[in-house]
């Protein structure tokens, strides 16, 4: 698991919804707060399904490397200078994980 692959089982679980992919483009365009909730709902759905799917499908090494991945990015995401503008996250998940990649680039720093 690289995290090329990582990105690409998030990019094609939204691929396999479409009109929810086409929901999240025009967020990552405008970043509409209203767009954004749903999305994060919708998460819990259809895309989590998705998700579950590829995932289902890795051997235990890179299953594991996912998750390493995912934590790596959440804890990246989960800084002080980010909580400025995100008010932090009460349920310890941040969406933007799964519905943001070009998001996570940008904030890398």
């Amino acid at each position: 698991m690289t995290e090329d692959k990582f990105w690409e089982i998030i990019e094609l679980s939204w691929a396999d919804s479409p009109a929810l992919h086409k929901l999240r483009a025009e967020c990552l365009k405008n970043n509409d707060a209203e767009i954004l909730e749903q999305l994060s709902d919708e998460l819990q759905g259809s895309i989590l399904k998705n998700y579950n799917k590829r995932l289902l499908e890795l051997n235990k090494e890179d299953i594991t490397k996912f998750i390493l991945i995912l934590e790596e990015r959440l804890y990246n995401i989960d800084r002080e200078e980010i909580h400025e503008y995100t008010d932090g996250s009460d349920d310890g998940f941040y969406t933007p994980v799964a519905l943001y990649l070009e998001w996570d680039e940008n904030i890398i720093i």
